[in-house]
């Protein structure tokens, strides 16, 4: 016959609610631990702890369609009301650099090793951040989009006096020279942008003459 019950009550002093109290049922040689009623995040209006389940299939979708949002987002920062978008394209130089990278690695086994790694991670992520490099006309400012960082945005009619010039780039640890305008905004600040991309220097030439004086 089992003997009766022996219940422990908890100490006196404890008597935060947060606190996790334990009172324990003796059973002949065995025990059985019973977690005292708490209250506070992770429990039930009834004060008894609820296991929190796994992320379901619904809550991994909307975190992938947040980042993605996030992705187009950033990518097209600065077209809101464009008129003309000139892009800079980067499809040939992303196959070269994945080209390159897989035919070394195919000859020296020394560069498959994971070091190397994050080395080819930067390349491809630099050669596609390339293609974000954007010149955009909306109806009354001119865009120019970086690489990194958020769009520049020039009123036509700020602009006083334009310039061809040479805009300096980097990429990666080189610094390349390529064709560019200056564009004067009568406040003693002048704003290089490059024009590498195709189609821009038609593009800002034509809504600059539209909407401010012609070059000088």
């Amino acid at each position: 016959m089992r003997a009766p019950a022996r219940i422990r009550q908890p100490a006196r002093g404890d008597v935060s609610p947060y606190s996790r109290r334990e009172a324990s049922l003796t059973f002949g040689t065995g025990t059985r631990p019973i977690q005292s009623r708490k209250t506070g995040p992770g429990t039930s209006g009834t004060g008894i702890a609820v296991r929190q389940p796994p992320a379901g299939p619904k809550t991994r979708g909307k975190l992938c369609s947040q980042m993605l949002r996030f992705v187009r987002d950033w990518w097209t920062a600065g077209e809101d009301g464009a008129v003309e978008v000139c892009r800079k394209p980067f499809a040939l130089a992303l196959l070269f650099v994945v080209g390159s990278i897989a035919l070394f690695c195919s000859y020296r086994p020394s560069l498959r090793q994971p070091a190397m790694w994050p080395v080819y991670a930067w390349l491809v992520s630099r050669v596609v951040a390339e293609g974000r490099r954007a010149l955009v006309a909306t109806g009354t400012h001119l865009v120019y989009r970086p690489p990194f960082g958020k769009p520049v945005a020039l009123r036509f009619d700020q602009v006083r006096r334009v310039e061809e010039a040479k805009a300096p780039l980097s990429f990666g640890f080189k610094i390349r020279v390529v064709k560019g305008i200056k564009l004067d905004l009568g406040t003693g600040t002048d704003v290089v942008l490059p024009l590498d991309i195709p189609g821009a220097w038609d593009m800002v030439r034509g809504r600059l003459k539209a909407a401010s004086p012609p070059f000088s």
